[in-house]
């Protein structure tokens, strides 16, 4: 049997709040890991303890694999909301849309399209174990996300000229 999976309607005004439990957990653990790592404090236990309680024991582990690639390779600037904001940001769909495919499994390296314009290969083929161990954690919690449609790629005219700007900023 072939199970369909209806993706998440992606708009400006999508709310937090609009987002299954499973999606609003992995929001916030992105938004919590962005926040510490601006401030420069560990909320390791926090994200620990909000995973767990989840039933998704294992998960902040992966996340924090994943988030610290994200701040040591990015090409260019992730936009990630500060906690408390109501809305939800393209990339953060773009996060949570490559969960939502490595969790599927629809097709192996998927789940990358959605991130691979941010990311180097190198780093790309360094995200895949903590990604995959990220999905199945959530997956086997019952904590499944929703595919987005496919979102356009950000292509840069000119790689030198990005470099430039490779600033990790990930708080408005």
């Amino acid at each position: 049997m072939t199970c369909m999976h209806k993706p998440i309607q992606v708009t400006p005004t999508l709310k937090r709040s609009d987002l299954p439990f499973a999606e609003q957990l992995l929001l916030w653990g992105i938004r919590m890991w962005a926040y510490a790592f601006n401030q420069g404090i560990n909320n390791y236990e926090t994200l620990n303890k909000g995973f767990c309680l989840a039933g998704a024991k294992g998960a902040h582990e992966a996340l924090d694999s994943i988030m610290s690639v994200f701040a040591t390779s990015c090409l260019g600037i992730i936009n990630i909301n500060c906690p408390k904001c109501e809305y939800v940001t393209i990339d953060e769909h773009r996060i949570m849309g490559a969960v939502a495919a490595w969790q599927k499994e629809i097709v192996p390296l998927i789940g990358n399209a959605y991130i691979s314009s941010w990311l180097p290969p190198a780093a790309l083929r360094i995200i895949c174990l903590p990604a995959h161990q990220l999905a199945k954690t959530l997956k086997q919690g019952n904590l499944n996300i929703s595919l987005r449609p496919w979102l356009s790629e950000f292509k840069p005219e000119n790689r030198a000229i990005l470099s430039i700007y490779r600033q990790n900023r990930y708080l408005h």
